[in-house]
């Protein structure tokens, strides 16, 4: 296995750019701050220009060159944020500034209700939107199109519905800002479809319009040409690529913002209405229902049109800029609580928003994911966080576009630890880590190294903070192991025989249920999968009973609920079923087909033909034949038949990633449970030699295993924060593979007090055995949170607990200390060496090589996160922990029971 040869030499390519602040900072400060992120095992980082006062003059100019050159003296990489600030779009102001025409622009639609009959009726149409003093900048707003509608009769479903059959063009009949029309009899609405640059969202009010190619190059023009005539010698080797934050549509502030459902402008361009695969009459139906399916066909054609715009003219040109001078474009647009495939914070459909990219992004923020946090919970970002979404969709989004896009080479990056506050520390960074890792994230951006004068407020945690982090000293821990854990999961392929089907267009056609529910069922019950979009279909390399996307070849396809569906999606739906792929729906079949721009026009009638799926193509069974309906509940024992490992008994905690090297193969196995452990047996597919890997010690062990009705059943112990990776192949000949140890305590003591106590903050550290920064507290005879004294309140350091113990230990034994409930880094020394440090739950470490015969001298320093000083703003979304050593503290002595990896195994 030739990436794991790598990891055990030290080679592993650099996985790791952590955001780098600037905000035109001294060049002392720049340089050691990039000394700081190339001392914890980071081969490089993301300036992030945000903060910066003289972003694209000569002071940045400045900035930037001299980072450059010190990276370029330490072998480091070099990626750009590409913006002046916040989200990417602004173009450091140009458009507003030179090119206004490119400026966002919006279709709105006032909505008039009248009565009739009234013949020579006049509509005052001078207000279009809000009230006289409202009018200002209004001036430019040009009215598309004017209809009228009869309303639907009481009890039509939808918002006040009109039929669509009724509608007429009175366009013609407006002058000057008066409608001249003879009301027919009955109740009508007036809708006034018009152009606007009004309305959005304010944040990004003098963004660029994203749907037009010519405003994508003005941000090339303002940012990306200047970095290169100002840097080109470092481009494509120093400099390495240039990061987008978080694009968007913009038309409207939240993650909420669904075509037809909120109140909102929508993104517009001229010339739009030409390319949309219906008349300008229909255009109404964006904002009003209809008492048919219309408003759904328009809805859909509507958001497939803007999202390829979009993907066409945004991301893609930026792309093929970077590539074109030498350097990748990647970045992440906002994902949040599903707005992945609406408007607002969103980009429309997440698949192809990114599909410029050379990496697939995403980001975790703000409490997003976090142990235990799988429920909807408050927290900083708009709306909360839907913890359901983000612990079971987000990660596998981003994954799933690595998987099926060529484009990306199976890298799928994270942003992540950002804005959760002084009170993440290390502890939920390694939680956090895993959950990404065993969902395919294979690359991360953390956030952030802050070179403002410290307490900055700003998105914390700041990981090195001009040295007041205590936990800086450990941070190269975590950066190190994930460094290895992502080499490992580059390169191959993520072993996933259940595709599900993304449901952007199911959203935008009518209800659906989101992807979260189908994924939480799949996860819970190690059920591989990864999501394919309607795009992945359009060219699948079909098999019998099964497609292949890109190099991934699915046997299965599950359809999350989706109330109408549009007819291209069945059309690739029965295309499955042809070929006798098995295509799951849960909680029933579509109700609807939806027409769709596969018409070949729409003209008067054909917008409002409903098709139904008895008659979709001579269609059986509801339309897919062999196709079947499972309800949630079952659909992970429907789907058990294409697992790649079996648990001896339901873990819904238990993670499983299953990644497939060219020479081998990876189980990642994480317990996301914080608070409890989990015992069971896997059974493995797999037939070849196991060994197990630790990615924090760097080692290979061996592994006991048996053979069981054809597969290979391994015990699996996870405590909490546990991950563990086994990796298979035909010979572990020539590798360095320890014996495995699977000891049972034969003996042990908790050590009671007292214990002596000491205190040194972060500017006072000193390494054991040397005390000078370290003040004494006296001691204590039970261990209890030193937070609970108020001297200790608001204290951030480490706590230094010594005690002496007599141990005489049997021969071919091992000797353990655990340490119980610490909060929360640990470090145990013993007669003076370090033991090691435990940065997460288990806090168990071996002591046998350096423990003495008779008396023993033990130190155990625990660390916390600065929330204890700092109780600011984004913490307080979250509980502050205690401070110090509660555990118990217990010696354990385990008897010698060693075993070779397993002869049937390899």
């Amino acid at each position: 296995m030739e990436r794991l040869k790598e990891v055990l030499k030290g080679q592993e390519e650099n996985s790791i750019m952590p955001f780098f602040w600037q905000h035109g900072e001294t060049p002392e400060i720049l340089l050691e701050y990039v000394d700081k992120i190339h001392e914890c095992g980071c081969g490089g980082f993301c300036v992030e220009a945000r903060p910066h006062p003289d972003f694209g003059n000569e002071k940045w100019w400045e900035d930037v060159r001299l980072i450059a050159e010190k990276a370029r003296k330490e072998s480091m990489e070099v990626w750009i944020l590409d913006d002046a600030h916040f989200p990417t779009g602004y173009a450091n102001g140009l458009v507003a500034k030179k090119y206004p025409q490119y400026l966002k622009t919006y279709l709105d639609c006032r909505r008039l209700d009248v009565v009739g009959p009234l013949k020579y009726a006049r509509l005052n149409l001078r207000f279009l939107k809000g009230r006289p003093w409202e009018q200002k900048g209004r001036e430019k707003d040009r009215i598309i199109g004017i209809y009228g509608a009869k309303r639907a009769e009481e009890g039509a479903e939808g918002r006040d519905p009109v039929v669509p059959d009724t509608l007429v063009d009175v366009t013609d009949q407006a002058k000057d800002g008066i409608l001249y029309w003879d009301i027919p009899e009955g109740s009508w609405s007036v809708f006034v479809v018009f152009e606007t640059r009004a309305g959005g969202e304010e944040a990004t009010k003098d963004y660029l319009n994203p749907l037009i190619r010519e405003a994508t190059e003005v941000l090339i023009e303002a940012v990306y040409e200047p970095h290169y005539e100002h840097l080109k010698e470092f481009f494509g080797t120093t400099i390495t690529a240039f990061f987008s934050d978080e694009p968007r549509f913009g038309n409207a502030k939240g993650t909420d913002k669904w075509v037809g459902k909120a109140e909102m402008v929508l993104p517009w361009c001229e010339g739009l209405d030409g390319k949309l695969p219906f008349g300008k009459e229909f255009l109404p139906f964006l904002f009003a229902d209809s008492s048919d399916s219309t408003m759904n066909q328009v809805r859909f054609a509507y958001m497939d049109c803007v999202s390829r715009l979009y993907s066409e003219n945004f991301t893609q040109v930026l792309g093929e800029w970077c590539r074109n001078h030498g350097v990748k474009y990647v970045g992440h647009h906002i994902e949040d609580n599903g707005a992945h495939a609406r408007l607002g914070y969103g980009a429309g459909h997440l698949f192809r928003a990114q599909k410029g990219q050379d990496f697939s992004g995403i980001d975790v923020i703000s409490n997003q994911i976090a142990p235990g946090y799988g429920f909807h919970h408050d927290a900083f970002a708009t709306g909360g966080n839907d913890g359901v979404f983000y612990h079971y969709a987000l990660a596998h989004l981003g994954a799933s576009i690595a998987h099926n896009d060529p484009g990306k080479n199976g890298i799928a990056m994270c942003e992540a630890f950002g804005a959760y506050g002084w009170n993440e520390g290390l502890k939920w960074m390694k939680w956090i880590t895993d959950h990404l890792l065993a969902r395919g994230i294979n690359y991360f951006v953390p956030h952030a190294f802050n070179p403002k004068e410290y307490p900055d407020w700003d998105c914390a945690p700041h990981f090195y903070a001009h040295g007041n982090n205590p936990q800086f000293r450990y941070f190269s821990i975590l950066m190190k192991y994930m460094q290895r854990m992502c080499h490992l999961l580059q390169g191959g392929i993520h072993d996933a025989r259940v595709a599900v089907l993304y449901p952007a267009e199911g959203e935008w056609t009518g209800d659906a249920k989101p992807v979260e529910q189908v994924l939480r069922e799949l996860d819970r019950n190690q059920v591989e999968t990864t999501i394919v979009s309607l795009d992945d279909l359009e060219r699948p390399y079909m098999e019998e009973k099964a497609f292949r996307v890109n190099r991934n070849r699915y046997e299965c396809l599950v359809v999350p609920y989706m109330k109408k569906i549009p007819e291209r999606m069945a059309e690739k739906l029965l295309m499955l079923c042809e070929y006798h792929v098995p295509v799951i729906f849960t909680e029933g079949y579509p109700e609807e087909i939806v027409p769709c721009e596969t018409n070949p026009v729409w003209t008067e009638g054909m917008c409002r033909r409903e098709t139904s799926l008895d008659t979709l193509r001579g269609a059986k069974s509801h339309g897919f034949p062999g196709s079947r309906t499972v309800p949630l509940s079952e659909l992970a024992d429907t789907c058990g038949r294409w697992k790649t490992l079996e648990t001896s008994e339901y873990q819904e905690d238990l993670i499983s990633y299953h990644y497939v090297q060219p020479d081998g193969e990876i189980f990642l196995l994480f317990n996301e449970n914080p608070a409890k452990s989990l015992k069971t047996t896997l059974s493995l597919s797999c037939h070849k030699a196991l060994a197990a890997y630790d990615a924090f010690s760097n080692r290979l062990k061996a592994l006991s295993v048996c053979q069981e009705e054809g597969k290979t059943q391994v015990s699996l112990c996870l405590n909490p924060y546990e991950s563990m990776v086994i990796l298979a192949k035909d010979t572990w000949n020539g590798y360095p593979v320890e014996e495995a140890w699977r000891g049972t305590i034969q003996k042990s003591a908790e050590l009671q007090g007292p214990w002596k106590l000491s205190f040194g903050d972060a500017g006072s550290y000193v390494r054991v055995p040397d005390t000078s920064g370290f003040q004494s507290l006296g001691e204590r005879e039970k261990l209890i949170p030193l937070s609970c004294e108020p001297e200790f309140m608001d204290k951030t350091g480490t706590l230094r607990y010594e005690k002496s113990f007599s141990w005489q230990r049997e021969p071919r034994s091992r000797v353990f200390i655990n340490l119980g409930e610490v909060y929360e880094i640990a470090e145990v020394f013993l007669n003076g060496e370090s033991m090691g440090v435990c940065i997460c739950p288990p806090y168990r470490i071996e002591i046998t090589d350096q423990l003495a015969e008779g008396r023993n001298d033990l130190i155990i320093e625990v660390t916390n996160t600065l929330g204890n000083e700092n109780k600011e703003f984004m913490s307080h979304y979250t509980p502050i922990e205690p401070f110090g050593l509660l555990g118990p503290v217990v010696v354990e002595e385990e008897s010698d029971f060693t075993l070779s990896c397993c002869p049937a195994a390899t």
